[in-house]
């Protein structure tokens, strides 16, 4: 997950704080929130999703912010070997 980026999509659209991104993915707190924009903690997909929806994120920029660009680089052929 590409840190910087996460931090900047919250910044930049709106200038949420942790507190407000915590509410909008569904978890308890600020602090939770935060290991998760920090990068020690894996974002689950639905909290993704609510944070793509909310940002309008196509699906290059949720490939570039919370897979550091590896789903375009995935090939299917890679998968049937």
């Amino acid at each position: 997950m590409n840190t910087t980026e996460i931090r900047k999509l919250r910044l930049d659209n709106g200038g949420l704080t942790q507190p407000q991104m915590a509410k909008l993915i569904g978890v308890k707190s600020a602090t939770s929130y935060g290991v998760k924009e920090r990068g020690l903690v894996d974002f689950k997909a639905s909290e993704i999703k609510a944070i793509a929806q909310r940002f309008h994120m196509s699906l290059e920029d949720i490939d570039k912010v919370f897979f550091d660009n590896e789903l375009s680089s995935w090939k299917r052929e890679d998968a049937l070997n």
